[in-house]
């Protein structure tokens, strides 16, 4: 799901992969009316930005993009290095490729090829309005971003440098991310209070969308949205509280979602109450979305109960086992999934004691792994616990730089026991501050 906004209009445009399909193709809404896009084509991820959104074939050697006519181009087309990941900003696209040495990040603008830095690697890339970010493979701290607002790239890249981020993805002159201990970080303009991060406890959201001056986050637990910053603070996500999302984009000025309780979309926000041409809450008529892709592979984390349905047959959709960010421009999840399990026979199902915690923990139902014979937990035990087990779980699943080092985990472990005093003596249990690294 991505949106993008013709030039000169306020009339957004708006691309899904639909279900119940034997192909995975696009279908897009502008003024009211729904349209096909390559109708008999399959795509497995796409984006979209100021005036021009893209697609990868499925498979991934082939990306094409439309412009605001709708004139299709293929930008490009590799069978050896396929492309894994798309972001499209307002002037350039960016991609990740497969390829296992020298850079593996791939940009056009402009009609041409943007050539990177040879050892530029990066796990995902998100664009912006003038500049791309993502978080080094190989890298410590902080993040690397690059693009043609060379003075905002400095800016945005300074601001990280104290952090050991897990991923990062980017707005209009601001950027959020996930740190090592699971907190979100967001740092760069502040005029409208985007960067204004509520209290949070450890790996509470699961995705990010940010627009030009505001931000909006997906909660893991129950999939409700948390909004903050914009023109008219406080509106943002005033109009879907209680509703479950699978997922959120962002446009410049408005946030779209994918609905839990029956794949639609829809759309809220000042950009949306300003066109005015729809009201609040007004589910776009598209068919069904897919809430992913479908795929042929085992799926770690188990797959979605209506996978054949919405795959028509052909494959099924995995549900993500992220526990951090990762993602697209504009939305996602915001971490590398933990690995696909292309060694189970079991077809997901978890055959050690260490996948059966993991997977319960992700799922949130921490209670499963708990010892019976000790009473129930309070509230900010239940806190600490879940701190101290999602920082097992980086450490079990992420491999080289990307596990926790020692220093976080001891600064995990400190705040779970300071979480847990707490919880004595006190009627109040209180959220868990950001903490930096």
């Amino acid at each position: 799901m991505c949106l993008s906004l013709i030039k000169g209009s306020r009339v957004s445009l708006r691309e899904k992969i639909v279900s119940s399909q034997p192909s995975q193709r696009v279908q897009c809404w502008r003024n009211g009316q729904v349209f096909d896009v390559f109708s008999n084509i399959s795509f497995e991820a796409i984006s979209g930005g100021h005036d021009v959104f893209c697609g990868v074939r499925s498979g991934g050697s082939a990306l094409v993009c439309w412009n605001p006519s709708l004139v299709p181009k293929r930008i490009y087309y590799n069978e050896t290095f396929v492309l894994k990941e798309l972001a499209v900003g307002d002037s350039q696209i960016c991609a990740i490729t497969n390829s296992t040495s020298g850079t593996n990040v791939l940009c056009w603008r402009n009609g041409g090829n943007e050539v990177l830095d040879d050892n530029t690697r990066l796990g995902a890339v998100s664009s912006g309005l003038g500049f791309s970010c993502g978080v080094g493979i190989n890298s410590t701290n902080g993040i690397i971003c690059f693009g043609e607002d060379l003075e905002r790239v400095r800016f945005i890249e300074s601001e990280f440098n104290d952090f050991r981020m897990l991923d990062i993805v980017v707005g209009g002159d601001h950027a959020c991310g996930v740190n090592s201990t699971g907190f979100l970080i967001c740092r760069g303009g502040n005029d409208y209070g985007q960067v204004n991060v509520p209290d949070h406890t450890s790996f509470e959201f699961s995705a990010l969308a940010l627009g030009v001056n505001h931000t909006c986050a997906l909660r893991r637990v129950n999939s409700t949205v948390v909004c903050w910053g914009g023109v008219r603070r406080g509106m943002m996500s005033d109009y879907v509280v209680g509703v479950s999302f699978e997922s959120i984009v962002a446009g410049l000025d408005f946030t779209c979602g994918l609905t839990t309780s029956n794949l639609s979309v829809i759309c809220w926000g000042e950009g949306w109450v300003n066109n005015g041409s729809f009201p609040l809450g007004y589910e776009l008529p598209l068919r069904r979305i897919l809430p992913g892709p479908c795929v042929r592979t085992v799926c770690a984390c188990g797959i979605y109960s209506q996978s054949d349905i919405l795959c028509s047959g052909y494959g099924t959709i995995c549900r993500p086992c992220d526990i951090v960010f990762l993602s697209p421009p504009n939305v996602g999840s915001l971490a590398p999934p933990l690995p696909d399990g292309g060694d189970n026979d079991n077809g997901g199902t978890p055959t050690s004691l260490v996948d059966f915690a993991v997977q319960a923990i992700i799922s949130g139902d921490l209670a499963k792994i708990l010892d019976k014979r000790v009473g129930p937990p309070e509230v900010n035990e239940s806190e600490a616990v879940e701190l101290m087990a999602y920082t097992a779980i980086h450490c079990v699943n992420l491999e080289g730089r990307e596990r926790p080092t020692m220093t976080d985990i001891v600064a995990n472990l400190e705040r779970a026991v300071s979480i847990c005093d707490d919880s004595h003596g006190s009627i109040s249990s209180g959220q868990i501050s950001i903490i930096s690294d």
